[in-house]
């Protein structure tokens, strides 16, 4: 037995005992000697696994056989370097190996010595070319890289204001004051009206949105990664469906109108935009309540209608354009917004972040 498995023992022998011991009914000189003997028993297994990692070590290194002498490992190297197609070369063209060169002749002399025929080839060449033949492979080791993610726009909800609460099971219920009083200087003696606040409530009915991914216990052995990828694809789909369906709603065989459905008139403007369109309806919204300047509006359109923007120089005598004037916090195209309905005339939106 070795010395490690003996001490091992003796520790086993000692955790019983500790066990055994009712810690309710002992002395605080009993506690005390308890810790000590813990401490010494963790004192132990420090020396055990070291004993152990020294007693592994001695053991692979009487099963290594001897290290290879020098002459060995040279001709071990020679018999590496030389290749079959110099012996087989010299053969064919010459009939013999007189003209054989480099580590294929001193191979050759290592084998035979130097008196030995001309035509003589070490038979080890040929065993070792029945060797490389049968290892072969019929197919080669492919490392497998990261798999490419699908591209998803950013989220168009976030920039125009749209908040997703969690909400409790059920129909979710928005209550807001929609109006009330409206404060006045009084004159002395002079009655104040009485008004009532006017409370409205929004009623919303949950809705699905559905995707899901089926693959076999057969592909997750052979793609490395899969199902954390369709894991990450799945959420980030689920997120691109669920803003698509903020803007436009779903116009199948039930409607649910989107932003765009439900504003008073989603319908394209019906002229062509220009600078001074588009100035007018970014500053029409200022209404110095919610927004204070042009820059606190927030406005999202297609693609082409940006394109149309960045053609627009704000002034003759100017080079700037008007989308280098109002930047990404202002103005941002989006690929789920409608396509342009005439040239470039398109719907956009508008929302005010309110003033801070």
């Amino acid at each position: 037995m070795l010395e490690s498995q003996k001490i091992r023992l003796k520790i086993n022998d000692v955790n019983k005992e500790i066990a055994a011991f009712d810690v309710d009914e002992g002395s605080d000189e009993d506690l005390q000697k308890l810790a000590t003997r813990r401490n010494r028993l963790e004192e132990q297994r420090s020396i055990v696994l070291e004993m152990e990692a020294k007693e592994e070590a001695e053991r692979v290194a009487s099963e290594t056989p001897p290290d290879d002498t020098p002459e060995e490992r040279e001709f071990a190297e020679l018999h590496e370097k030389a290749e079959i197609r110099q012996f087989m070369h010299s053969l064919i063209h010459q009939g013999n190996l007189e003209k054989l060169d480099g580590e294929a002749q001193e191979f050759r002399a290592a084998v035979f010595g130097d008196t030995v025929g001309k035509e003589f080839m070490p038979l080890a060449m040929l065993l070792d070319e029945e060797e490389r033949a049968a290892t072969t492979l019929s197919a080669i080791q492919r490392n497998q890289g990261n798999i490419g993610m699908r591209v998803f726009g950013r989220t168009d909800s976030e920039f125009l204001g749209i908040q997703t609460p969690t909400v409790p099971t059920g129909e979710a219920s928005y209550s807001y004051l929609s109006a009330g009083v409206a404060p006045a200087v009084q004159d002395e003696g002079e009655a104040v009206n009485q008004t009532a606040g006017t409370l409205s409530t929004v009623n919303m009915s949950p809705l699905r949105i559905g995707a899901e991914y089926v693959i076999g216990v057969e592909t997750t052995g052979k793609v490395v990664g899969i199902e954390e990828v369709l894991r990450a694809d799945l959420r980030q789909a689920l997120a691109d469906a669920r803003d698509n369906f903020n803007l436009n709603g779903k116009t199948d065989a039930v409607v649910r109108a989107g932003m765009i459905g439900n504003l008073d008139d989603p319908t394209d403007p019906t002229a062509v935009v220009t600078v001074e369109s588009f100035r007018s309806a970014l500053w029409d919204a200022v209404d110095g309540k919610l927004a204070y300047r042009g820059d606190m509006i927030r406005m999202l359109t297609n693609v082409a209608t940006i394109k149309k923007l960045a053609t627009l120089e704000l002034g003759a005598n100017t080079a700037e354009f008007i989308t280098d004037r109002y930047g990404d916090d202002v103005l941002r195209a989006s690929a789920r917004m409608p396509a342009s309905a005439a040239g470039n005339i398109a719907t956009y939106l508008m929302y005010k972040p309110m003033a801070t």
